[in-house]
């Protein structure tokens, strides 16, 4: 990840995942092992990928979805 303005990342402590992202990518930290599977459904991989080309923040409205 590099810095930029369009940076930004949301912890998901009780999901056990914590998510990082930038202009040029996205990035996913596991911080629980013994977490569920994390489930993005594309219209969060969508809204994520509009919120880092534009710079907006991100909020916890994501929209996380696990299965």
């Amino acid at each position: 990840m590099t810095d930029s303005d369009n940076t930004g990342h949301i912890d998901y402590p009780r999901e056990g995942f914590t998510i990082f992202w930038d202009a040029h990518g996205l990035r996913i930290d596991v911080i629980d092992y013994n977490a569920e599977p994390l489930y993005l459904s594309w219209d969060t991989i969508l809204d994520l990928a509009k919120r880092a080309g534009s710079g907006d923040s991100f909020t916890d409205e994501m929209g996380l979805v696990r299965k």
